[in-house]
């Protein structure tokens, strides 16, 4: 059986399997902006993260998952996600690798 690892925000307990480590330094890494969100897009930049192919997801404050994308952090290039059927509000951002997570609140203005 697999270990289970949860994280609280802001209340909320998102729960994942297999992942081995929650890893702070990623915060220097990953860069997003513009944030608060504008125009309805994001960019997410991985510097010098790159995995190969990453899950990244994002979650509303009740838990649910409203949008999900898979991108190559191997371009070095900034990677956009369209966030404009999102209402105005709090999000959190969650990039997952195999062995690594990395979580972030973004504003949808």
């Amino acid at each position: 059986m697999k270990p289970l690892y949860c994280t609280l925000v802001f209340g909320l307990i998102l729960s994942f399997s297999s992942i081995s480590q929650v890893n702070p330094s990623l915060k220097e890494e990953i860069k997003l902006f513009p944030n608060p969100v504008s125009g309805g897009f994001i960019y997410v930049n991985f510097g010098r993260w790159a995995h190969g192919f990453e899950r990244v997801e994002i979650y509303d404050v009740t838990g649910n998952k409203v949008v999900e994308a898979i991108v190559n952090t191997n371009s070095k290039n900034n990677h956009r996600l369209d966030l404009s059927t999102l209402s105005y509000g709090h999000y959190f951002i969650l990039v997952k690798s195999k062995n690594e997570i990395y979580s972030a609140r973004i504003t949808v203005n």
